[in-house]
């Protein structure tokens, strides 16, 4: 639910960003936010607390869900028209290539760091 609620929020025009610099700064500070998650995990048991883990995750799908969004809609006014097509191509080739990369890696670091994949399961 917070992935599409951040795709619907570029349709309020005070939340819509029209500057590539200004959409990479949000991409930028979304991992960071991505990389405080991770940490966060490896805080000592005592100090977890299971609404800051939920209110991390929230934020990762709704901020990545409008980065996504944003990137479409700027993107075709970035290229020569000619070249928008291709460019459409190549952003959904690099958006499931980035899926499959990010699943990978997260698979290599849960058995780096846990030495496994299922857990307690």
């Amino acid at each position: 639910m917070a992935d599409i609620l951040g795709r619907l929020l570029p349709r309020r025009r005070a939340l819509m960003v029209t500057s590539p610099a200004t959409l990479l700064a949000a991409s930028v500070a979304l991992l960071a936010v991505g990389a405080a998650f991770f940490v966060y995990l490896q805080a000592p048991s005592s100090l977890l607390y299971d609404p800051v883990s939920i209110a991390l995750v929230v934020v990762l799908w709704a901020c990545g869900g409008y980065i996504h969004t944003i990137s479409y809609i700027l993107a075709p006014g970035l290229v020569h028209p000619r070249r928008c097509t291709k460019a459409s191509a190549l952003m959904a080739l690099t958006y499931q290539t980035a899926h499959i990369i990010g699943l990978v890696a997260a698979t290599g670091i849960a058995l780096v760091m846990y030495g496994d994949i299922a857990g307690d399961l």
